[in-house]
């Protein structure tokens, strides 16, 4: 996760935190100062906070299938609950061309 950001799973969201593509975008030119360094996310509806971690890790990746392709059907579910919750579009979006395109097993289809 990058330096400066924390997440907890009480609590109510932060009006004040920028939407995603602010937060990447400032991330990436690598913005200083105390709002820029430290952004403090709270979401009560994550029961998971090591999914929530994932999430918001995937936020900066740039290749999201491969990582999604990484982590496998069950996993990629429970990011798509949480990109869900925290509107994530783009991990929504991937989620979901990700899961439409994967051959299930018979495991997984009984699940």
């Amino acid at each position: 996760m990058p330096n400066g950001l924390s997440c907890s799973g009480l609590g109510s969201a932060d009006n004040s935190v920028k939407d995603e593509d602010d937060l990447i975008a400032d991330y990436r030119k690598g913005v200083t100062g105390l709002v820029a360094n430290l952004r403090r996310i709270e979401v009560p509806e994550v029961k998971n906070l090591n999914v929530f971690h994932e999430t918001i890790e995937l936020m900066f990746d740039d290749d999201i299938p491969k990582w999604l392709l990484k982590i496998g059907v069950y996993r990629s579910i429970d990011i798509l609950e949480v990109s869900t919750v925290i509107m994530f579009t783009r991990g929504v979006l991937s989620c979901l061309r990700y899961l439409e395109t994967k051959h299930w097993n018979e495991e997984e289809r009984r699940n």
